[in-house]
């Protein structure tokens, strides 16, 4: 198993050489086969919502969260990633974190996370991390019930 030091990462937003990474990350580890204009899109459109995180010695990407921002809607998380070997070593707790931090920094005060009912993993790594259960949504084109977590963000001030 792979095994990182936390000094060995960073997290910023994503560089047009991360791309096709953060591409073929997604296509192992969801189950849509998001294209390349996707990525490239959401890279231009909204880079403080779209973090990479890389292996600070190779540059490799390690993983990626996305999160949409809309105004007059919830701030939602659309897609959060880890390579498979690395779960478990804080890497999802800190692109979580840098995400929940900027919005708070904007001063967003609530985020939310679909996750299927039946991936008590992912449910049990976003209770840890302070989301609660607020609703469920139906199976319509999935067949996959959805539970929807919140959590409130604190405020940051910037001085």
């Amino acid at each position: 198993m792979l095994r990182l030091k936390k000094s060995s990462f960073t997290i910023h937003p994503p560089q047009t050489g991360d791309l096709r990474e953060v591409m073929r990350l997604a296509w192992r580890t969801t189950d849509r086969l998001y294209p390349y204009v996707f990525f490239e899109e959401l890279a231009k459109q909204q880079p403080s919502y779209f973090r990479v995180v890389n292996d600070t010695e190779t540059n490799q990407v390690l993983g990626f969260i996305i999160a949409a921002r809309q105004p007059g809607t919830q701030n939602n998380l659309l897609i959060l990633t880890v390579e498979p070997e690395l779960v478990g070593q804080g890497l999802r707790r800190a692109l979580l974190a840098d995400i929940q931090r900027q919005l708070a920094i904007e001063g967003e005060r609530h985020f939310t996370v679909e996750v299927p009912a039946d991936d008590q993993s992912a449910l049990a790594f976003y209770r840890r991390e302070g989301f609660d259960i607020v609703g469920a949504e139906p199976a319509l084109d999935t067949g996959e019930d959805r539970l929807l977590l919140s959590k409130n963000l604190d405020p940051i001030t910037t001085t």
